[in-house]
């Protein structure tokens, strides 16, 4: 008999690690780029999986859109079109607030449709890591698709202003279907667009060869490689490294499968790490027998690399066994970074403490 990853349940030594893995790949079923090993955009900054580089003249910011998208630059505005879904990018020198531009611009919307209806009105949000206001609205266009009548189109567009310029991201779709269908992408899109002054657009430097592991604390040794990796991630010298899923992870030993990982992530479908988790607890519930929340700390003052973070305790049954899991949510630049540690019921405790030290080591 198979468990959710494949694996062959009869196995009671690996038990542990499957779970941890399930969990893994649970974080992962929202559309997110796992971390390193991505092409390089101009100045090598890492281009999330599954997009492409379509930032073109821009300066001072990178845009990724779908690497399945058709993009053109001809205009002096960014358009990339996928079927009748379109998405537009334009950054331009302004002295003029979101809201203030848009209030501007207002009238001109309007004009564009018939029976225009508001959705959501400067709803607060990101723009990558800054400031920015969202709008969504719909109503009757030109006739796009050709079938010789109009269109209801629904359209959502973020507003942000940084260093003298306004960015103006813009979603644009037929609301039966397409509308709906595609929002996670400009979600992505949204999430993932970086300012060159971010911190997550400054490449770090590789360390000198053959330095892995130095600098480590006392009685641990690192397993992240800066070749792959942009932080540093230290396990217990006497504790197994296990990289076959691609993710930062360690087990304690063949007898013992209590585990830890670390994945890297860009959120695409929330604004704060508890949206972050409530969407990946969706998932735990349906894929996890006996799912219960224990703890949620949502303003957890222990730090992580000099960061706050969310702390969440859940257990859950699998082949029999309960298992205990801690998860620690936090943000660096535009990714969020979770940390999860899992053990059986009666190891929890015991390796807690081992837990907690590879958690704080976390640098970057």
């Amino acid at each position: 008999m198979k468990d959710p990853m494949g694996n062959d349940k009869t196995i009671d030594r690996r038990r542990a690690t499957r779970i941890g893995a399930l969990l893994l790949a649970l974080a992962m079923l929202l559309p997110l780029a796992a971390c390193g090993g991505t092409p390089d955009a101009a100045g090598g900054i890492p281009i999330p999986q599954g997009m492409q580089d379509a930032t073109g003249t821009g300066e001072g910011y990178y845009l990724f859109l779908p690497d399945d998208w058709r993009i053109d630059h001809s205009t002096g505005v960014t358009i990339a079109t996928y079927g009748y879904a379109r998405v537009t990018f334009a950054a331009f020198a302004s002295e003029r607030e979101p809201a203030e531009y848009w209030n501007a611009s207002r009238a001109e919307t309007e004009a564009m449709f018939t029976d225009f209806s508001m959705d959501e009105e400067a709803a607060t949000t990101l723009l990558g890591s800054n400031a920015a206001l969202r709008y969504k609205f719909s109503g009757i266009h030109y006739d796009y698709d050709g079938n010789g009548e109009k269109d209801k189109y629904g359209v959502t567009q973020y507003i942000s202003r940084k260093n003298g310029r306004l960015f103006v991201l813009t979603y644009m779709a037929p609301y039966e279907g397409d509308y709906e269908q595609y929002t996670t992408v400009i979600e992505l899109v949204a999430s993932s667009f970086l300012f060159a002054d971010d911190e997550a657009a400054t490449p770090r430097p590789d360390k000198p060869e053959g330095s892995e592991g130095q600098g480590a604390p006392a009685g641990m040794k690192e397993i992240s490689r800066s070749d792959i990796h942009d932080c540093h991630f230290y396990i217990p010298t006497d504790w197994i490294v296990d990289l076959q899923n691609g993710t930062l992870s360690a087990y304690v030993s063949d007898s013992d499968r209590t585990s830890v990982s670390l994945v890297k992530n860009y959120p695409t479908m929330a604004n704060t790490l508890p949206e972050y988790f409530a969407n990946l607890e969706k998932d735990y519930k349906d894929k996890l027998t006996g799912y219960t929340l224990h703890t949620k700390e949502e303003a957890h003052t222990a730090t992580t690399a000099g960061l706050d973070s969310l702390r969440y305790v859940f257990t859950a049954t699998y082949n029999g066994v309960s298992y205990r899991f801690m998860q620690e949510l936090f943000v660096k630049g535009s990714f969020v970074y979770t940390f999860t540690y899992t053990a059986t019921e009666e190891a929890y405790e015991g390796h807690l403490a081992e837990a907690e030290a590879m958690l704080s080591a976390i640098s970057f």
